[in-house]
């Protein structure tokens, strides 16, 4: 069995190294700038001195909570906002609310 030369392998890893390095740059751009993917996130996660990642989910200690922060983060839980959106409900509105607010995260928070 022949294994292969020691540069050989350290071109690859090179080569790897920087197609990981131009893919990571083109998703950031895409995150950054797109308007119709992660809204919700993105919006909230520039908040200052809002923790967030690592440090906000290892506070969490069960895995049903961990699902509903996930899911209030990114906007996919059982509010009118988002069960209008994917038609489930008829209106958007908070049935709380005199002022028919719209019913999202925020709103639900606040």
């Amino acid at each position: 069995m022949k294994f292969p030369k020691v540069k050989a392998l350290s071109h690859n890893f090179t080569q790897i190294y920087k197609m990981h390095s131009s893919q990571e740059k083109e998703w950031t751009k895409i995150w950054l700038n797109g308007t119709e993917n992660s809204c919700h996130l993105r919006r909230i996660t520039k908040q200052p001195k809002l923790e967030s990642g690592p440090k906000l989910y290892n506070s969490v200690t069960t895995r049903p909570k961990m699902a509903t922060l996930a899911r209030l983060r990114i906007g996919h839980c059982s509010l009118n906002q988002y069960l209008y959106r994917i038609e489930v409900e008829e209106s958007s509105t908070c049935a709380q609310c005199t002022n028919e607010g719209i019913e999202d995260v925020e709103h639900f928070l606040v």
